[in-house]
Order: structure tokens, then sequence, then C-alpha cells
């Protein structure tokens, strides 16, 4: 798809159409051509099976109409999650639908042997689902670290131990399509815009596991950076004392240090170090039921994050600020925590034009945003090339 007006037309459609089939003259009425070039470029599109047609309406005594839509078996696209626990595949047709999930179990802190089962696994997959190469879009994969500008290298991820590896070599090396690497983050925030604030421009998604990573949207748009890596609101200093713990990143008193799921479990197994439990992350929500230190320390980090979410609001005051990640399953015990560090230390003016939320999508959030920046950078690349 070389021709820019061609590809602006399929993309509106491709926008239009999620809400149902449309006619051509649907199509001429709401967008900026005119009859005459939708009808060419359309047929283009057919030509090139983008499009389907449907005679799907009900005549009116004249001819039936036609519709149009998106021919969404046409192409394919891989969204992968890598996580420290594991990595989750994820399959989506040209409609940004998913197709099929498949999940690795596996040990991720060897680089070289993760990315090999990963690529084993792809082949599984594209074989499973009888899919060529040649209709595969792209592959996408959404990492917990520091992306470098091309969106090819992880620079950083210190939950993973990964440090500057081309994750984009290593895929296009055995899969001849477009690799894009991204923050999971970014990924996060432009999924939950994507399917749940489609009309919303500015949006902060803050995501907490074992760190806080964060994706911002500011006037519709992805916002990166100088150097691609903005939002990095998990090292911004919120305890300055002599006892600030040390972050990962060589300062100390860093938002993330006291405000994730590894503070929680620190402060929980120094808690209950003489009480003979061996505890671990997936025990501490159900501890938390009748255990009063344990239920101090989750109100205690909520408050934490209410404090770094007081400084993104006055800093950017986006319209939503949305929690997501492993921190979600406390939200009992942190949302009034967070609410009420907002309200007593956000600008007035600030805090009553954000509203804060807990991602309703969870980890799906990431692999739906991917896709749709792997849908949009593919496009993007075949409009420069007209």
């Amino acid at each position: 798809m070389r021709n820019k007006n061609v590809l602006k037309v399929f993309k509106t459609i491709h926008k239009l159409t999620k809400e149902g089939p449309l006619t051509r003259k649907e199509l001429t009425r709401k967008s900026e051509f005119s009859s005459g070039t939708i009808s060419n470029h359309v047929n283009t599109l057919l030509k090139e099976d983008y499009l389907i047609e449907e005679d799907i309406g009900d005549s009116t005594g004249g001819r039936k109409p036609v519709y149009l839509n998106i021919n969404a078996q046409r192409n394919y696209l891989l969204s992968i999650d890598i996580r420290v626990d594991g990595i989750k595949i994820y399959l989506f047709d040209l409609n940004l639908k998913p197709v099929s999930s498949y999940e690795l179990k596996i040990a991720m802190k060897d680089f070289k042997k993760a990315i090999s089962r990963l690529i084993e696994k792809i082949n599984e997959v594209l074989t499973s689902e009888n899919i060529n190469l040649d209709k595969l879009i792209g592959i996408g994969v959404s990492v917990p670290g520091l992306i470098d500008e091309q969106r090819e290298v992880l620079i950083f991820a210190p939950n993973l131990e990964w440090r500057k590896v081309n994750l984009a070599a290593e895929l296009t090396e055995h899969f001849a399509v477009p690799v894009l690497v991204e923050n999971d983050a970014n990924c996060a925030v432009v999924g939950e815009k994507y399917q749940l604030y489609p009309e919303i421009n500015n949006i902060v998604y803050v995501f907490i596991k074992e760190g806080v990573g964060c994706g911002v949207i500011i006037n519709n748009e992805l916002y990166r950076g100088t150097k691609g890596n903005a939002g990095e609101f998990g090292h911004m200093i919120v305890d300055y004392s002599k006892s600030a713990i040390p972050c990962y990143c060589g300062s100390k008193g860093c938002w993330e240090t006291v405000a994730s799921e590894v503070y929680i479990l620190k402060r929980s197994q120094q808690a209950l170090k003489n009480s003979g439990l061996t505890l671990n992350k997936s025990r501490i929500p159900e501890l938390a039921k009748s255990n009063d230190k344990i239920k101090d320390i989750i109100k205690e980090t909520g408050y934490n994050i209410g404090i770094g979410a007081v400084n993104i609001i006055n800093s950017l005051s986006p319209k939503y600020l949305v929690f997501g990640g492993g921190i979600k399953k406390y939200k009992k015990y942190i949302g009034a925590e967070i609410k009420v560090a907002v309200e007593n230390r956000t600008l007035e003016s600030f805090s009553q034009d954000t509203e804060i939320v807990f991602s309703q999508l969870d980890d799906r959030a990431i692999s739906i945003g991917m896709a749709n920046l792997l849908f949009n950078n593919f496009f993007e690349i075949e409009q420069t090339k007209g």
C-alpha cells in the first residue's frame, strides 16, 4: 500500500468500521475525500484484499446496499509480552482483535535461552494457526525496561537482568518481518486509551509490579521525550532522608523503592521474620485479610503511591490517571490511601480535573497497546515509501 491517499482511506475505514460495516456513501460523508476519490481507492483496496464487500443491507425498493469492511484475515500481528515470570504471546487479526494467546513459563534471567525458547514458540504458534510469514505484519515486543530511540535495543531491564540486548535483531534474524520493541507501560497506556478512552487526549498509566513504570499520552500522542524514554516517574525522588532506600538506578529514595510489590514483600518479610512463615508475593493478599501488620504495610504503600500520583497530577494534569499491574490486587486497601494523599497534597485546581481509576483491562492493556503501536508503525512505514 504505497499510495499515501490510499493509505489514508484505509486507515479511515479501519477506524470507522470499529462500529460496523459502512457503505461508500457513508464513507464519503464521514471522510475528507470526494466520492470519486473514495471509489477509486476503495477499488484498489478491494483488489489488494484489504477490504471485503458484504450484501448485508435491506433493500428499500432499489438495489440492495453494499457494505465495506476490513478483511480481518488478510494479515496478522504478534504481540509478545515479556515478563519477569515468563512470556505471553498474543495473535491479533487486521481488525486488531485478539485471535488466540499462548504462554511460556520459563526462567527469564538467561537472555539467550529465553529468546531461543521464544523463537521456537513463535514458530509453533504460526504453524498451529496456519499463518505464513507473508501474512504477518510484524512482531511487537513489550518489555519492562528502557528502550533505545529506534525501538529495537533493550538498554536495561533490571528485574530481568538484561542489559543492552538487541531484541529486534534477534527476532528479525529468524522472522523476516518488522520488529518493534516497546516499554510495557507505554503499551499499556495506548491499550487503555484505545479500548476504553478513545476520545480522551491526556492519560497517564502507572504500571506497578516489581517496579513502577509510567506511560504518558499528551495531546493524543504517546510522549517519549528527547531520547525516547520519558515517563520514568518511578525514579523521581520522594524520600530525601538518610534512611532512604537505595534504588538499582544508583540513586536513593526513588518512588518505586516505596511504592511497588517488592516494597510490600520486603516490609512484610521484616514484619513476620520471627513468625516462622515462609513469605512470598503470592501469599500476601491472603495474609492481609487477617493480619493487621500486613494490612498496614499495604495501606502505607498505597499512601506512598498517592504521593507519586500527586507529583504526576501537579506536573501533567491528565484527565485520567490509571493504575494497573500486580498492585491492583491490593485495590481495596490502597484505593482510599491514594485518594487521601491526592486530596491532601495536590493543587486543588488540578486534583478536581483528574480522575483516578484502576485498569479495567489488567495485563491485556499491554498486548492491545502493542498491537496498536505495531499496526500504526507498519502503516506509517508504508506511507513514507509513497
